[in-house]
């Protein structure tokens, strides 16, 4: 079924609008005039106030009023209206004739502020719309930009956390290669599957949460390959349905940050990372004791582009909580569940 445009919809509304007027108006004169002078004269009254309706809408407001020429478009709207004004008199007086019942009021009975009223009720009906109208493009036009302009800097945000993974990941290559380690091709292709991950999927708006898990186990997979020791994660990951989606790339700055600290491997201490569903909610939770407890190195941006993240797309619909201190380290992030 094809869809009605904004447009199409407009003019039947206008169309319909007319249609009614002018019903009113042939069933308002017959009652005083034979049935085909009250359908010229319910058209000639139309006509005058469509004149005064379009006239002002595609003539006057955008040629003067928009332009804020306020002088002229008053000038000229009330020469249209006196124009107006002249030509329903002289068909009063000379086309329409004499009505057929008394009790229609004749032109002499007819206050003069009565007709210059309907004709300003009309034009001012007419600039409230394009007014309206004005306003409601102006929005749109403000949301569109704000779209554009939130979608950039979101992608400028998704694009540093790749980089950024990718520069700390060759190093660790490097380290592998560089003491001749057998383990570098494994390693090479497993970061060769994440960046493909990165690449072709995380380019989307939002990602199986399940394939963001196995992104985050292939990260830790690969940073154990470079600690001379194995530190203890405690995984604690729900299983999801596979319709659970979340916006790529959001938890992998919390994980690294464990790595970039250090993980003891003290067993009754170890980093634990979590993910559950807590009353409809994505309860995200990641903390470690940090085995460098000097102060974090300048140049980390990863919690506070998450933040960024969460700002722009759950507006309301999230809740971080970070403590970074010498000696513990703990993120605790909620987020709405979207599905497929």
């Amino acid at each position: 079924m094809k869809k009605i445009t904004r447009n199409t919809y407009l003019i039947w509304i206008h169309l319909l609008t007319w249609l009614f007027f002018l019903s009113l108006g042939v069933l308002f004169f017959t009652g005083f005039w034979p049935l085909h002078i009250a359908i010229i004269r319910a058209l000639a009254n139309g006509t005058l106030y469509a004149v005064i309706f379009y006239g002002n809408a595609w003539l006057l407001f955008p040629r003067f009023f928009l332009k804020r020429q306020f002088l002229f478009y008053g000038i000229t709207s009330v020469i249209m209206l006196a124009g107006v004004i002249v030509i329903r008199l002289w068909l009063m007086r000379n086309v329409y004739g004499p009505p057929q019942n008394d009790s229609f009021p004749q032109l002499s009975y007819l206050p003069g502020f009565f007709i210059l009223a309907s004709f300003i009720f009309v034009w001012f009906l007419s600039l409230v719309m394009k007014l309206s109208d004005q306003y409601i493009q102006q929005e749109r036009t403000r949301e569109r930009l704000e779209a554009q302009k939130l979608q950039a800097e979101l992608q400028l945000l998704k694009a540093q956390v790749n980089p950024h993974f990718l520069f700390n990941t060759l190093n660790n290559i490097y380290s592998l290669a560089y003491r001749n380690d057998p383990r570098t091709p494994g390693s090479l292709m497993s970061l060769s599957e994440m960046m493909r991950y990165m690449i072709y999927e995380a380019g989307h708006a939002r990602v199986p949460i399940n394939r963001e898990i196995t992104f985050i186990n292939d990260f830790i997979s690969l940073q154990e390959l470079r600690l001379p020791s194995k530190p203890l994660i405690l995984l604690d990951v729900q299983k999801f349905p596979d319709s659970l989606l979340i916006e790529p790339l959001l938890l992998i700055p919390f994980v690294e940050n464990l790595f970039k600290h250090g993980i003891v491997t003290d067993r009754e201490k170890p980093a634990v990372i979590s993910l559950k569903i807590i009353q409809n909610q994505l309860v995200f939770k990641c903390e470690n004791q940090p085995a460098n407890t000097k102060k974090p190195e300048p140049g980390g941006f990863g919690l506070k582009n998450v933040q960024q993240r969460l700002d722009a797309l759950y507006p309301g619909k999230h809740n971080l909580t970070v403590s970074n201190q010498p000696y513990w380290f703990k993120a605790e992030m909620i987020l709405e569940i979207y599905t497929t």
